[in-house]
């Protein structure tokens, strides 16, 4: 059995609003697409299991125009829960806009 932490997951509206804070974070998230590989929120190929799942939340991640990927959406939205906006902008900042 699989285990992976709840807060990994997110709503597909949830990620719109959170996108929307990261505008200034490596371009801005990308837009949404039915393509996996472009999309700028997805979710991941998840090898031997399906991706964890709970109702109408998923295991969502962003993809940012500059082409950094791979950002869990669901632990961004626990670092707006717990940390004032700037910080985690310029946290994400550190994330996506490095070589």
């Amino acid at each position: 059995m699989m285990t992976y932490n709840p807060a990994e997951l997110a709503t597909w509206s949830e990620a719109w609003h959170i996108a929307q804070k990261l505008k200034t974070v490596g371009g801005g998230v990308k837009p949404q697409t039915g393509n996996r590989e472009t999309s700028g929120t997805y979710i991941p190929q998840f090898v031997g299991y399906p991706a964890p799942q709970d109702g109408k939340s998923y295991w969502l991640h962003f993809r940012f125009a500059n082409g950094k990927e791979g950002h869990n959406v669901g632990l961004i939205r626990e670092l707006f829960a717990k940390y004032p906006k700037a910080y985690v902008i310029n946290f994400m900042k550190t994330q996506v806009e490095v070589a």
